[in-house]
């Protein structure tokens, strides 16, 4: 009798241990075994604040970077290196960074790196801006240390015609938690 209690707790410690540490896994969503859930309300305050502050990247450099020598009729705002990699580093993964310096809005490149200068492009075209949208989440995937979601942009403009265009364009994101901070792996914000 003693050998059957012994294999029973034996039995159970297994299955606890087993579902601890499935719980564990980066990959699996979260669920109630974790203390430390993360509620669809603060997944999506977390990616509003990281994509608001990619579009002032993206649309209003000088609103986050240190802008130096920079006269109206240049196409490109100068920034200094150690600046630009501070920025960009507080918004987004080494992945979302390479992302980002891949850019190119009608050919050309939204970022270029030279020694100690990097020069950002000033005004990206009309339908990859997103300032003046309002935005919506969706699809909203919470992990442990990753959040997946549809963002949606949606404006409207009335032509010479009096004609009211109304858009909608939605992007996916991907957030990663980096130590303390959530920060952006992938987000294409061009719009083709």
């Amino acid at each position: 009798m003693k050998k059957y209690w012994l294999f029973l707790i034996i039995g159970v410690l297994f299955v606890f241990g087993g579902v601890f540490l499935y719980s564990r896994n980066s990959d699996n969503p979260i669920g109630s075994v974790n203390e430390k859930t993360l509620s669809r309300n603060d997944a999506i305050g977390i990616v509003n604040g990281l994509v608001q502050n990619a579009i002032k990247v993206y649309e209003n450099p000088k609103s986050v970077f240190i802008v130096e020598n920079s006269s109206e009729d240049d196409d490109f705002y100068t920034v200094n290196v150690d600046n630009y990699n501070s920025v960009l580093k507080s918004i987004f993964t080494d992945n979302g960074i390479k992302q980002l310096e891949k850019t190119e809005f009608d050919g050309k490149s939204f970022s270029t790196k030279e020694e100690n200068v990097v020069y950002l492009l000033k005004d990206i075209p009309v339908n990859s801006s997103y300032i003046k949208s309002s935005i919506n989440y969706d699809q909203v995937a919470i992990y442990e240390k990753k959040i997946n979601c549809v963002v949606t942009f949606s404006s409207y403009e009335i032509d010479s015609q009096d004609v009211l265009n109304y858009y909608v364009i939605t992007k996916n994101i991907t957030v990663v938690k980096n130590e303390d901070s959530w920060l952006i792996e992938n987000f294409d914000y061009v719009n083709n």
